[in-house]
């Protein structure tokens, strides 16, 4: 099967929800967006360790795509790490998601990581210097903790 075929049975796999028929397809494509989808499709089926080295290949070849290298894909990679208990790679990768793109989600994500770890002074410190457009999330995540 030529590489073009495989990425379009694989994506069309993809988004049938069929992961184990995209996997199979699209890791075998030396192309970064290929990659992902199958890392994801890998995350899908609860295949961690998959998942963690076709994101970081999807990383290596495509370094400085915006495509790929963006927030979604640290935070995802970074869930990775943490159902896989590496939570200081998690946290690093959750904090860069953030840095990169400082939405209501990213702080959610890196917010309720600190709050696990019983991090309170990191909780704290994310909160109180979120960015002004970003207030009314960590009041949110704030009383959600009970915090109050």
């Amino acid at each position: 099967m030529s590489p073009a075929e495989a990425y379009r049975v694989g994506t069309q796999a993809f988004s049938a929800g069929q992961f184990d028929v995209a996997l199979r397809h699209l890791r075998t494509i030396p192309q970064a967006q290929a990659l992902h989808l199958a890392a994801v499709s890998a995350q899908k089926l609860d295949q961690l360790d998959i998942a963690a080295d076709l994101f970081r290949g999807a990383l290596k070849l495509g370094p400085s795509d915006p495509n790929i290298l963006n927030p979604e894909l640290l935070f995802m990679l970074g869930r990775t790490h943490l159902e896989q208990n590496k939570v200081e790679s998690a946290e690093q990768l959750f904090a860069s998601s953030f840095s990169r793109a400082p939405t209501d989600y990213a702080l959610r994500n890196l917010a309720n990581l600190y709050w696990m770890q019983g991090a309170t002074e990191k909780f704290t410190a994310l909160i109180d210097h979120a960015p002004a457009g970003l207030r009314h999330a960590a009041i949110r995540l704030v009383i959600e903790s009970g915090d109050v």
